[in-house]
């Protein structure tokens, strides 16, 4: 038995490979690149034209890639 809830929830938990965990933080940092960039072409620069908005659907397209590969066992 358990001594502790911690403890009952640690056994439980598996360690990632650190490898897919460094994949994982490439694919989290290209997520805020992307973001960071449709932020500064969107608002500060204020390009007009539509092809800036990639950039949104790829950072949040990593962003949630990146979420639902961390909770994998």
């Amino acid at each position: 038995m358990c001594e502790s809830i911690i403890g009952c929830v640690q056994k439980g938990v598996k360690k990632a490979n650190p490898s897919s965990e460094v994949g994982m933080n490439l694919v989290f940092a290209a997520a805020l690149v992307c973001l960071l960039a449709w932020i500064m072409l969107a608002f500060v620069v204020a390009i007009p034209s539509g092809w800036v908005h990639v950039l949104l659907a790829a950072g949040c397209l990593l962003l949630t890639k990146r979420i639902i590969e961390a909770n994998r066992p």
